[in-house]
């Protein structure tokens, strides 16, 4: 093969070697893009989120109705105004599902003294509930509504707990007013642990 003949040959062939160079940049820019992307998306994600998807279904509204007497205004008689008589006041809490039957927690001072209590779900459906126990010291209220099948959240140890360790408040007190069924949430971490607290009542103050 002569020079002259060889010469356009490679020419050829260096044209299309440098025709190929920005498509293979390009889609290794693509690549390294979706390889960052689905990077920061993993990221995102975390032992929070992973438990907030987890309870978010068991996360119910609790509702309560407490009918109470109204004081007497002693110059109603004389001025008029109230003498006296029921009124209804209004409460909302949260809670979470503990078994499938509708057993449920909340805090015992979101129903304490209620006259009617009543739980709404994420779907919206809403159950009367009875309160099965109420302990004022800790704060802790189990009520129970008659449902099958529902969603539950794990219970676990406070043994298992770790100082410094996450823990993750979630909550849905205003979901039925919002209609909203995604709960709030934030985060913390343990501070301590093996501290009861005594009430005052309970101590020497």
């Amino acid at each position: 093969m002569s020079m002259n003949r060889l010469t356009p040959l490679c020419f050829v062939l260096l044209l299309a070697c440098e025709g190929a160079t920005p498509a293979h940049t390009a889609a290794q820019g693509v690549a390294s893009r979706q390889a960052a992307n689905a990077q920061i998306a993993q990221s995102r994600r975390s032992a929070i989120t992973e438990a907030v998807a987890r309870v978010s279904p068991a996360v119910v509204t609790v509702q309560t109705e407490t009918v109470f007497r109204s004081p007497v205004d002693p110059f109603a008689f004389f001025f008029g105004g109230n003498q006296g008589g029921t009124q209804t006041r209004s409460g909302i809490g949260s809670g979470f599902i503990t078994q499938p039957n509708g057993v449920i927690v909340t805090n015992a001072h979101v129903v304490s003294g209620a006259s009617n209590v009543s739980v709404a779900l994420r779907d919206g459906t809403t159950y009367p509930a009875k309160v099965v126990g109420i302990d004022e010291m800790n704060d802790l209220a189990v009520l129970k509504i008659e449902a099958r099948g529902l969603p539950t959240a794990p219970l676990g140890t406070s043994r298992d707990l770790l100082i410094g360790e996450w823990v993750v408040a979630i909550g849905n007190p205003y979901g039925f007013l919002l209609g909203n069924s995604e709960p709030s949430v934030t985060a913390g971490v343990i501070s301590a642990t093996g501290r009861n607290l005594v009430g005052q009542s309970e101590g020497q103050g």
